[in-house]
């Protein structure tokens, strides 16, 4: 027993070591550098405080909402929708100050705990990426834990369930998709973490019918659904997974409809006591119908042209142990009907199904729309290899240590330090622009209207607030270009001065590599 105990406490200094080595790496690289769209309209709306947030105050009304959309249904891009008075819809939107826009129709938990950052380390670009970073650090510990858990309840020796916790950690922590993830300002951040406590949880509860673990599984899906609109797929894996271990007779735990029932009371609960104004308002419903209609009828334009093979192939690439995380699927599903006590990574499987379902329309290269996706392999995985320890010692912990080095290896050489600096766009040098807006360099009177590049618009209006901003396309001629503002900020491509004959240049930034920008005048 001695020994039992000396081996656990080896193990946990182990783990805690790990993870605090893994935290300062996050951090050693965390990103300094300017929000870039997404970002910065989220930092915006985080600014707002938790209160405007929660009652999502302002905002349009959902008449409003469904008007305006039905209005600019044809519209190709942003520069072509039009508001109320003409002017374009995001002038119209950013006008009246609407929050869910600035939020980019996401719920407000993540909002809350940037809020929170913001006031504690300032509203600074390091500061507010460190709630991402931490949201990683704690899904790469949870992925371990339950990977852990689970393969104790397969009635294993310790020394399975630790090396399943190992391999599950140490893949969500070498994971590039799961690293990038943390290194932004984004939902999809937060959202990982319920994602891997409900399937988790889910899991448990399946294995061993307890109340705590189903009362467990509802209260983060509630969370999941003040978090990301992904939580509609996170019920639905969960739900297909229930549906199926109690067809087949594997769980230990009911569903009756008292438990149902309590289920949907514990989520109801927990949105309406934490987004009072997603349920009085019906914010959440205009938030799916804007990404109902993004998934439905623009996800060609929105998430990228790439094809779905290039995007996969471009993210295998870049880890390789993503195949070995997909491959244990089929190998947990056929040992599953063997050993009934591994219906506990059935939600995890089911989960994994579902949400590459519903991204085979977003083609985007970008990590966090399948950042969630990493936890639940990580558990599968961990399981796979565990259970491989169980039948030999020696060939299952030869085959850990292989993968230990393979994922940090890899990680090390194709995907370290990470690199998000594409992350709000294509445009040349844009970090150049706006951070001559942050610095003051591009320093205008306040209410000045100036016209920008539509990609640029948010970054701009987060370091200049008190500028009255109109989008415009880079098609545009210079004259559209300016629109009805008397300042319009150009791009100009080598030494091209002609642009620069339609007006006077009030700021010239310089040169970059490729693109020069100057703000001219009328």
């Amino acid at each position: 027993m001695a020994t039992h105990g000396i081996r656990r406490w080896k193990a946990l200094g182990a783990g805690l070591t790990a993870v605090a080595l893994f935290a300062a790496l996050l951090v050693h690289v965390l990103p300094t550098s300017t929000f870039l769209y997404d970002e910065a309209d989220y930092a915006f709306a985080a600014s707002k405080g938790v209160i405007a947030n929660a009652l999502d105050s302002p905002s349009l009304g959902v008449l409003d909402f469904l008007a305006l959309g039905l209005a600019n249904r044809q519209a190709e891009n942003n520069t072509q929708t039009r508001g109320k008075s003409g002017e374009t819809l995001s002038e119209y939107v950013r006008g009246i100050g609407d929050i869910t826009l600035y939020r980019h129709y996401h719920p407000p938990l993540y909002f809350y705990t940037l809020s929170v950052a913001g006031r504690l380390f300032g509203f600074t670009e390091r500061g507010l990426r460190l709630a991402s970073a931490s949201a990683v650090v704690l899904v790469a510990c949870l992925v371990g834990y339950f990977a852990f858990r689970l393969m104790r309840e397969t009635d294993v020796h310790f020394g399975a369930a630790l090396t399943a916790g190992g391999v599950a950690f140490l893949f969500a922590a070498s994971s590039p998709i799961l690293i990038e993830t943390g290194m932004i300002v984004t939902p999809h951040s937060l959202f990982a973490v319920f994602a891997v406590v409900t399937v988790g949880c889910a899991g448990l509860f399946l294995v061993t019918g307890g109340r705590f673990w189903w009362r467990a599984t509802a209260l983060s899906l509630g969370l999941s659904f003040l978090t990301l609109e992904y939580a509609l797929v996170l019920a639905a894996s969960v739900i297909c997974a229930f549906v199926f271990a109690r067809w087949r007779k594997w769980s230990v735990g009911g569903g009756d409809g008292r438990l149902v029932l309590e289920a949907i009371a514990i989520i109801t609960i927990v949105i309406f006591v934490l987004w009072p104004g997603g349920v009085v308002k019906l914010t959440i419903v205009k938030n799916y119908l804007y990404f109902f209609y993004f998934a439905l009828m623009r996800a060609g334009s929105a998430y990228g042209s790439a094809s779905l093979t290039e995007v996969w192939g471009m993210r295998v690439a870049e880890s390789p142990p993503l195949l070995l995380a997909a491959g244990a699927l089929p190998l947990l599903a056929w040992e599953m009907r063997r050993n009934v006590n591994l219906v506990g990574v059935l939600p995890a499987i089911s989960y994994i199904c579902f949400l590459f379902c519903a991204n085979l329309r977003n083609h985007s290269l970008q990590p966090t729309y399948v950042s969630s996706l990493i936890p639940a392999l990580g558990i599968c995985l961990g399981l796979s290899v565990g259970m491989l320890v169980c039948r030999n010692r020696w060939a299952g912990g030869s085959l850990a240590i292989f993968l230990s080095f393979l994922m940090l290896t890899t990680t090390a050489v194709l995907a370290w330090p990470p690199d998000v600096s594409d992350q709000g766009g294509t445009i040349d040098n844009q970090e150049h622009v706006i951070t001559a807006f942050r610095d003051r360099r591009i320093a205008l009177p306040a209410g000045t209207c100036l016209s920008v590049p539509a990609a640029l618009l948010p970054s701009v209006h987060y370091y200049a607030p008190s500028l009255r901003l109109r989008p415009y396309d880079f098609t545009d001629t210079i004259q559209n270009s300016f629109g009805r503002c008397d300042h319009a900020l150009l791009t100009v491509t080598g030494n091209d001065a002609m642009r620069y004959s339609q007006g006077r240049i009030v700021v010239d930034l310089g040169t970059g590599d490729v693109t020069r920008y100057v703000v001219l005048r009328k």
